[in-house]
């Protein structure tokens, strides 16, 4: 009878093993990346997995709707990315991460935000000084996008770069003063995508 226990025991272990089975997670994001305006947006990506799945990003204000699923086929998620305060382009990672519960085994997924830096342009200084014999004066220009030297006040003014694609140094210059009287050079520069994203730089020059 003892015997017969322990037969009937070991076909049921048998039984249990037969019927468990360990599902390997996979996961799979579609796009793998995309592209946003410095303003930011929403995206959609489609994720497919055959088990519990979890979204997540360490990027302050970015959101994922739904953040989990669980083996719903391929299930749309929505992305919101706030507007970029930052001077260069950032890289957003947007990871997903499937697995079983109880289980060490998981499958990752990835999508990549590429989002444009705001527009912005500014002086390292703003105003400096040419003798009155003439001469020329270099600024630091630094801007997120490319620009160009909207005006100068003073018509004989030399700017030099006229136009850059990012940060670079400019240099201007004014003949000999001979105006009986100070002046003033104003160079504005503004983004040739942003027009109305501007800055000036002011040059004092005396009078002979």
């Amino acid at each position: 009878m003892i015997r017969h226990s322990h037969i009937i025991l070991s076909a049921l272990v048998l039984l249990l093993s037969a019927c468990t089975t360990t599902v390997t997670p996979t996961i799979k994001i579609q796009p793998a990346s995309s592209q946003m305006d410095y303003k930011g947006g929403q995206t959609t990506v489609y994720v497919s997995s055959n088990t519990f799945w979890t979204a997540s990003c360490d990027v302050e204000g970015v959101t994922v709707e739904p953040a989990s699923g669980f083996m719903s086929g391929i299930e749309p998620v929505v992305i919101t990315v706030p507007e970029s305060t930052s001077a260069t382009t950032q890289t957003i990672r947007i990871s997903f991460v499937a697995q079983e519960e109880g289980s060490s085994s998981k499958s990752n997924g990835k999508h990549w935000v590429t989002l444009a830096s705001k527009p912005w342009i500014g002086f390292a200084e703003t105003t400096g000084t040419i003798p009155a014999e003439g001469g020329g004066i270099r600024v630091r220009l630094e801007s997120s996008r490319p620009w160009k030297v909207l005006s100068k006040s003073i018509s004989q003014a030399e700017v030099s770069p006229a136009a850059a694609d990012a940060t670079t140094i400019l240099a201007i210059s004014l003949p000999r003063n001979d105006t009986g009287a100070q002046r003033e050079l104003t160079v504005t520069c503004a983004l040739t995508e942003y027009a109305s994203v501007k800055a000036a730089f002011t040059v004092t020059q005396p009078a002979l």
